[in-house]
């Protein structure tokens, strides 16, 4: 099944944050995302940054958010945020780890939907966006 216009058109305007200090994390959500039909996400190295980008931009639709950051870390940013929609959490720790920050987070009213451990492949990016609400045609012939 191909992607039809008016799929690609709405995929195109979902808007991604993505908080993470690694560009190459940063670079590889923006390859999954795009391959998805995506348009480039928003990145940023923090969550104070992404706080100022949350207040000061067009909504977004969904955050990927890693744990382990400096100035201020992902448990930090989802205590912050009044984001209210969807969050990934994301590191490079074990999955038991991410999921006590996901609870912390929930726990503040931070709507965490999924969970990912790093390296992440392109199909559990895909889940996450599914969980997040985000449709994604398959882009098989």
């Amino acid at each position: 099944m191909r992607l039809n216009s008016q799929k690609v058109k709405f995929v195109q305007n979902i808007r991604v944050l993505v908080i993470d200090d690694d560009p190459v994390f940063q670079a590889l959500l923006d390859m999954h995302l795009k391959d998805f039909g995506l348009a480039a996400p928003v990145c940023t190295d923090n969550g104070r940054h992404g706080l100022a980008l949350i207040a000061s931009s067009e909504p977004f639709d969904v955050i990927f958010c890693d744990v382990f950051m400096p100035e201020m870390d992902g448990i930090e940013f989802l205590r912050k945020s009044d984001f209210d929609g969807p969050i990934v959490m994301m590191s490079g720790q074990n999955e038991a780890m991410l999921e006590g920050a996901a609870l912390i987070g929930a726990s503040g009213g931070a709507n965490v939907v999924e969970t990912i451990v790093k390296p992440f492949s392109a199909e559990e990016v895909k889940a996450a966006l599914v969980k997040a609400g985000i449709e994604i045609a398959d882009q098989t012939a």
